[in-house]
């Protein structure tokens, strides 16, 4: 996703430039194998240049061996972008990047959920304590605006409950069984042939995932204060088609659904395949798209449907994040 962030970078330069009157300038590029460092801009299109898998082995400044820490010490940039893996039990290595660029006042954007399922209230308070801003919108469902609108569209409401299909494999998997009436295991071929599916599923088809994005609205925008280890997770890996076909002559489908529920006794979260009837605004969220549900005190129900499941478009909410910092004052 870093590749396709400078590539948006390069197509929408003019934008950011006539928009925002911001130019630009990647100081550090940083992979698994070193990183390159310049403080006067690395080379866009020699970052692109280079193998995806060994990014940045191909420019002049890259040097084996460069961390993402080294990076921030050595530069002290406006911004930090995280978008490595994502570990969800550790958050690292994006936990330790956000600690250090944040301590120093260093706005944080994180593509990587773990920083955030691991250790937000901590990030949190960093960046508050520092007048830094932290962003995360592209680890909620990247082009599908959750974060944004729970906090901005949704201010000054009470939001009771969040339902959301949050994960585009799975809703593919399932669209591909109710209505073509293939196996699961099809299904999930058929995704990864496309390009949907990872060639190791287990963090969507398993739930985990949609756990991970649930589990940042419930904290961010519910206070839930939960760890990813306090929830009970089911992903779609038993579903059978039987199962599909007895739900539609219900009147009912089959969604791998994250919900967060504020109770009397306080917020509860579930995982896990869940019968939608017909009538209910996510049952109609297909193929790879998503959607979220929120049902408020003073504008009612919400409901928000789209956004492509790609690196390009968790790339431009990448993008988003780092204008909404820098928008200018006054324009809406």
């Amino acid at each position: 996703m870093g590749r396709k962030f400078v590539e948006l970078i390069i197509e929408k330069k003019d934008i950011i430039m006539n928009d925002y009157n911001l130019e630009p300038l990647i100081v550090a590029a940083v992979g698994t194998k070193g990183g390159a460092i310049d403080k006067n801009g690395l080379v866009l299109q020699e970052i692109l240049k280079t193998k995806e898998e060994y990014i940045c082995t191909n420019l002049n400044k890259w040097r084996k061996g460069v961390s993402g820490l080294k990076a921030i010490e050595d530069t002290k940039p406006n911004v930090v972008l995280e978008a490595g893996p994502t570990n969800l039990d550790t958050g690292e290595p994006g936990l330790s990047h956000a600690i250090a660029a944040l301590s120093q006042g260093i706005h944080f954007v994180t593509l990587s959920k773990g920083p955030i399922v691991c250790s937000y209230n901590k990030l949190h308070q960093l960046a508050k304590e520092n007048n830094a801003y932290l962003k995360f919108s592209g680890a909620t469902a990247a082009a599908l605006p959750t974060i944004d609108v729970a906090m901005y569209c949704l201010a000054g409401t009470e939001i009771s409950s969040i339902q959301g299909i949050l994960n585009g494999t799975t809703n593919y998997i399932l669209s591909q069984m109710t209505y073509n009436g293939i196996t699961y295991e099809d299904a999930l071929l058929k995704a990864q042939q496309k390009g949907i599916a990872e060639s190791d599923p287990r963090l969507d088809i398993e739930g985990w995932d949609t756990a991970a994005k649930i589990l940042i609205l419930a904290n961010t925008v519910m206070n839930a204060g939960l760890k990813i280890n306090d929830l009970n997770v089911k992903g779609i890996t038993d579903i059978t088609l039987d199962e599909i076909y007895k739900a539609k002559n219900e009147g009912n489908v089959i969604k791998l659904v994250g919900e967060v529920v504020n109770t009397f006794s306080g917020v509860k979260v579930n995982i896990g395949p869940k019968l939608l009837p017909f009538n209910h605004p996510l049952a109609a969220v297909n193929g790879a798209t998503k959607g979220v549900c929120f049902n408020t005190d003073t504008m009612g129900e919400l409901t928000i449907i789209g956004g492509k499941s790609d690196p390009k478009s968790a790339a431009a909410a990448a993008l988003k994040d780092i204008l909404t910092i820098y928008r200018p004052t006054g324009k809406l």
